[in-house]
């Protein structure tokens, strides 16, 4: 076995890293076409040719590519690769807690292909992801290649789920190589990435960068180890600019106490991404076979353990508060317990929608209220000052009138005075039944006075006593 990752050349030397590079942290930063994604396969083969073992995060969908030869024909690496539309293995939203399991169980080179997959999945998966693999010490140390940083570690976060993830990744950088792990971040944007994130990286791999935002980010990455910028460094800066691709600047001011040009060796694997020909046909691939490796991990994801603890009680992820007694594990169907997953997350859709239409109808019932409280506090007014009594009359004074009344509206609002004796002229009308402001209002009115049966005061109605 080599003891040394041969990355590229520089002045006509090997420009190599040494094994332990597997356990450091590493950002590969370039625009579009730069080659910064060729520059971490090229580490990734080398660590693979080398026997240590990685995991790659892929968004983009194109380290699958790594399990065929540069032409895409049968060669390159056997790395299992999950999810996509190359993959071995399917992959679920909830599955990450359990595949990292597995994967640092089996000591295996593995592309997770999230391409498909929206970005609620992407944060789903990564979060559980790499908090299952701070839980674990895997006896071989191994390197986590992080493409599209951005989306998970960015500067700014808008949403719970992603800041929970961002936090995940963090933590795993930050902590991670007290178990063994590395990282590598991947991006185009260096400015997008997490400051605080970004200054973990111990080593840069910087290729050509073109915007101002992103060579300040760099900038300030060299100047929080304390390096004063030469002049020699500030012409790097305007180089950086027009790097042609493949072509990076790396820097390692704390672990290898250097500052190189190298030319990058080209990967020796398959790079779906590289740019179309007009004219020329798309490769047809051949992925080499890694059937054993596959046979492996479905051994791992084909069950699951549970531990219960007797009179204790769970505090959270991997904490248990108080009790005693004996720990047992048992292994379980982990088909059947993710088919339960799968119901738990339907109903808890399935409530989410249901607390959803509650809301909203919760907001129409309080704009039908706003609208119509103007009404009811009118209506409100009416009924509780509604009249005043006097004691019973006799009703059967007026029993003559009720007959002689004819239309309903005249007995409607006579009957009304016998009750209430005393009213407002608009409680009357609507205790009538009747529109104060119509003229049939207006005609009951003038038949009840005519007769004699009403008293008028201003505003006020009262019934006159009968002898």
């Amino acid at each position: 076995m080599s003891q040394l990752l041969k990355i590229g050349d520089t002045d006509h030397q090997p420009f190599t890293l040494p094994l332990d590079a597997v356990a450091r942290t590493f950002a590969f930063m370039g625009i579009v076409g730069s080659g910064k994604t060729s520059a971490a396969k090229r580490m990734a083969e080398e660590m693979a040719r080398c026997g240590l073992p990685w995991m790659c995060l892929d968004p983009v969908g194109v380290w699958w590519g790594i399990r065929a030869g540069q032409d895409g024909t049968p060669g390159g690496y056997p790395a299992v690769v999950i999810g996509g539309p190359h993959g071995d293995l399917p992959i679920e939203r909830l599955d990450g807690a359990r595949i990292a399991k597995a994967l640092i169980s089996e000591n295996v080179c593995a592309v997770i292909d999230l391409s498909r997959e929206s970005k609620k999945f992407w944060h789903t998966f990564v979060t559980d992801f790499a908090l299952e693999l701070m839980q674990l010490n895997p006896q071989t140390p191994r390197h986590i290649f992080l493409e599209e940083a951005p989306e998970f570690v960015p500067q700014r976060t808008r949403v719970d789920l992603t800041a929970r993830c961002k936090e995940a990744v963090d933590r795993l950088i930050r902590l991670g190589r007290n178990s063994g792990y590395g990282f590598s971040l991947i991006t185009q944007r260096p400015a997008e990435v997490d400051k605080s994130v970004l200054s973990q990286m111990e080593n840069l791999f910087i290729l050509r960068t073109v915007g101002a935002h992103d060579r300040k980010a760099l900038r300030e990455w060299l100047g929080e180890r304390g390096q004063e910028e030469t002049e020699a460094q500030r012409l790097v800066w305007q180089e950086i600019k027009r790097l042609p691709s493949g072509h990076a600047f790396f820097w390692s001011p704390s672990w290898l106490n250097l500052m190189q040009k190298v030319t990058i060796t080209p990967s020796t694997t398959f790079h779906p991404g590289a740019t179309r020909q007009v004219g020329k046909a798309i490769a047809v691939v051949e992925l080499s076979d890694v059937q054993a490796f596959v046979s492996k991990l479905q051994k791992q994801l084909s069950k699951h353990q549970v531990v219960i603890l007797p009179r204790s009680r769970v505090v959270g992820t991997g904490n248990v508060e108080g009790g005693t007694g004996r720990v047992l594990s048992v292994e379980v169907d982990a088909e059947k317990l993710h088919a339960l997953a799968k119901q738990v997350e339907q109903l808890r859709v399935e409530l989410s929608k249901e607390r959803s239409s509650r809301q909203d109808t919760e907001r129409r019932l309080e704009a039908v209220k706003k609208l119509l409280t103007p009404d009811y506090d009118a209506l409100r007014t009416i009924f509780e000052t509604v009249g005043t009594t006097n004691g019973p009359v006799d009703a059967s004074a007026y029993a003559p009138w009720l007959e002689k009344a004819g239309r309903a509206g005249c007995k409607r609002l006579l009957n009304v005075l016998i009750e209430r004796q005393s009213l407002s002229r608009s409680q009357l009308a609507t205790l009538g039944v009747v529109s104060e402001r119509s003229s049939t209002f207006r005609a009951y009115m003038a038949w009840l006075k005519r007769n004699g049966l009403v008293t008028v005061e201003g505003e006020m109605v009262r019934l006159a006593e009968l002898a």
